[in-house]
């Protein structure tokens, strides 16, 4: 409790906005509201069913945060929103626990009065110690990390904690409420970084602690005797603060999507709820039955939440399309605020107005090139239009939404959205709208390309790719190498990592004439990937000697140990820059059984496409390199040649891609 008080400052709740915060509220309100009417049904009373409900409304903050960290969607809209939620619902576990206390012995009498006792009391104790953190704590502080160095000042931070605790239990309210207060008091310290790096080792170690406790407060016993009921109201969890979120969530004029995700991330029990339950059967506010119940079908829902918030990009477009009447009175989908019409020819579109977003409009706007921006945060959408900026409020994965800002003419599209599963589909929702418009995208995780590509992307740009290329700019500054030579480097590493791209470059000097017949081998006798190299390399440069060609094997399967040039789809493009070569040498090579090359997708690979280059033929290199990529990314195309009978046959097909390619680019350009 002290460590969530310490990460909520008071000034944190003024940046959530008043659609998170209504939204937040509500989905407590309308949890509580119907739990009650479903405890009266049940035949409890309306206290139980004021305590059941209030533990119901809270979500497991720890479970939900580290799912979306692990599937990296906690900077996406919904995302965002949960975590926001969750800060409110702690808040609401905060008050609750508070007033359980005073409800001890007065649950038939009424709870009205017993709960504003204990929030008066609450707000008078939270007042008094705001007081004095404005003169007296600060003091204390500094004296403490001025004569005691960091050791002295931790334990001074843990007596400072318990001793607020101790004061809460004297006056009657809980323990927790005291821990609480003390982190609120000192988040907004100059010492909090440091208060919170010293505590977080001794929150590690409680939390591990808490969770073994919730394990054991399960009764396989009682799971055992009544299975049937514990399901019923684990489902009854589930499913009721599904629809419950989801309704406060579009009632706060949130998209569609956006609350079906919401929805289905905090549809659990959370571990105040925990707290909570154990503190109403401590004072006998609920019976040992509806203990037992209500922790048993919790501990179930905690455990199904990282399975139901990876199934829930499928989850929530099924349901979308099947709530598709519920979107046009709340999609509010670039409502009221367009560019006039023939401003919207061969424009930029811009799906989230982010930072990257902002960066990118910024130049664009300075240039005169015409683009409106789609973003879901409505604050942003507001500043924006201030500025002058066509910016629309709107969800860009939706068709309706794409289609107001004219997608289908438009000349470019920047997918900047932080949720690759967003990105994903609106890749797809773009390319289908106009199959000519250049898609940039911008991703994370290099796992993530392959799905962005074949939903329809024209170029990725990997966050943590492009990142180590500036460190690997600046460094190399530093260290005094040329330009021209920081520019080569650069732009070389750029293309072997991107043979994973699909965008259509060819070669100055066509790949059909770079390769004879003989550097065409069909059905390799090799079995692994340094065998395939090898022979691939004895007919890409047969001329040289014995020391040389393998100085260059040396070479490819050194790249190799970096990073697997096996690209998927059954393809490798093995390659190296080395002294020990004469201009350019490639080799292309087929295997039907499939060589295992420990390739991105993990599958066996049938064509191998070996390009070895002197540093002289720099140029070259990267240009063969990357038409390489883009000839052999259609499916049919590889089928064929693996299917080939003979060198000619080969060069034949690879000619007639070529033709094919440059024509869909001189289409482009025309367009």
């Amino acid at each position: 409790m002290f460590i969530l008080g310490l990460g909520f400052p008071p000034k944190r709740i003024f940046t959530m906005g008043y659609r998170a915060l209504m939204g937040g509220i509500l989905q407590i309100v309308l949890t509580i509201l119907g739990t009650i009417s479903l405890s009266l049904f049940l035949g409890w009373s309306l206290v139980v069913g004021v305590f059941v409900g209030g533990l119901a409304a809270l979500s497991s903050t720890a479970i939900v945060i580290k799912v979306l960290n692990d599937l990296a969607v906690i900077d996406s809209i919904h995302g965002r929103l949960m975590v926001w939620y969750l800060i409110i619902q702690d808040l609401a576990a905060v008050l609750m626990i508070a007033v359980i206390p005073s409800l001890a012995g007065d649950a038939g009498a009424g709870i009205l009065l017993p709960v504003m006792i204990s929030l008066a009391k609450g707000l008078a104790f939270l007042t008094i110690f705001l007081m004095l953190n404005r003169t007296y704590i600060p003091r204390l502080q500094y004296w403490v990390a001025a004569v005691g160095g960091k050791e002295l000042f931790l334990i001074g931070t843990i007596i400072f904690c318990l001793g607020t605790a101790l004061v809460t239990e004297l006056i009657g309210l809980s323990y927790a409420l005291g821990a609480f207060v003390a982190g609120l008091v000192v988040s907004e310290s100059e010492y909090n970084y440091q208060i919170h790096a010293g505590l977080v080792p001794f929150r590690d170690i409680f939390l591990c602690i808490f969770f073994v406790a919730l394990g054991m407060l399960l009764d396989p016993g009682y799971f055992m005797s009544n299975p049937g009921q514990v399901l019923a109201v684990t489902a009854a969890i589930i499913v009721l603060k599904f629809l419950y979120t989801s309704a406060a969530t579009r009632i706060a004029r949130y998209p569609l999507k956006t609350a079906l995700y919401t929805g289905i991330g905090l549809a659990q029990v959370g571990e105040f709820s925990f707290v909570i339950v154990q503190m109403e059967y401590q004072y006998r506010l609920v019976s040992a039955n509806i203990f037992y119940l209500i922790t048993t079908a919790s501990l179930l829902t905690m455990a199904i939440t990282p399975f139901l918030l990876r199934i829930s990009p499928q989850a929530v477009e099924r349901l979308s399309r099947l709530l598709v009447w519920l979107k046009p009175a709340a999609e509010d989908a670039a409502e009221d605020f367009m560019l006039p019409e023939d401003a919207l020819q061969n424009h930029v579109v811009i799906c989230g107005y982010g930072p990257i977003g902002i960066t990118i409009g910024r130049v664009l706007k300075a240039k005169g090139i015409p683009f409106v921006a789609l973003e879901l945060n409505a604050q942003t959408v507001a500043k924006m239009r201030e500025l002058g900026v066509h910016c629309v409020y709107g969800d860009a994965t939706a068709p309706e939404v794409l289609k107001k800002v004219h997608i289908e003419r438009a000349r470019l599209a920047v997918i900047t959205l932080p949720d690759p599963l967003s990105a994903e589909a609106t890749v797809k929702t773009v390319r289908d709208l106009n199959p000519g418009c250049f898609i940039l995208v911008r991703t994370r995780f290099s796992r993530e390309l392959e799905e962005l590509y074949d939903h329809g992307a024209d170029a990725v740009v990997q966050e943590e790719y492009e990142a180590g290329l500036s460190m690997l700019t600046r460094a190399l500054k530093v260290l005094k190498v040329s330009a021209h030579d920081i520019t080569r480097e650069v732009e070389t590493i750029r293309v072997e990592r991107d043979e994973l791209t699909k965008t259509c470059v060819l070669a100055p000097e066509a790949l059909s004439k770079q390769l004879a017949p003989h550097q065409i081998i069909l059905r390799l006798k090799a079995r692994s990937k340094e065998e395939a190299i090898r022979e691939l390399v004895a007919a890409a440069v047969n001329s040289s000697g014995a020391e040389k060609r393998e100085m260059i094997t040396k070479a490819v399967l050194e790249r190799e140990q970096i990073e697997s040039t096996g690209i998927g789809d059954g393809m490798a493009i093995p390659h190296a820059r080395t002294e020990a070569v004469e201009g350019i040498g490639i080799c292309l090579g087929t295997s039907l059984k499939g060589i295992d090359y420990n390739a991105v997708d993990g599958k066996p690979v049938h064509i191998l496409l070996l390009l070895v280059a002197n540093e002289s033929a720099h140029d070259l290199y990267v240009h063969t390199l990357s038409s390489i990529a883009s000839i052999f990314t259609d499916g049919p195309f590889r089928r064929d040649i693996i299917r080939s009978v003979d060198p000619p046959q080969v060069l034949a097909r690879i000619k007639e891609r070529e033709k094919a390619l440059l024509d869909q680019a001189e289409c482009r350009r025309k367009k």
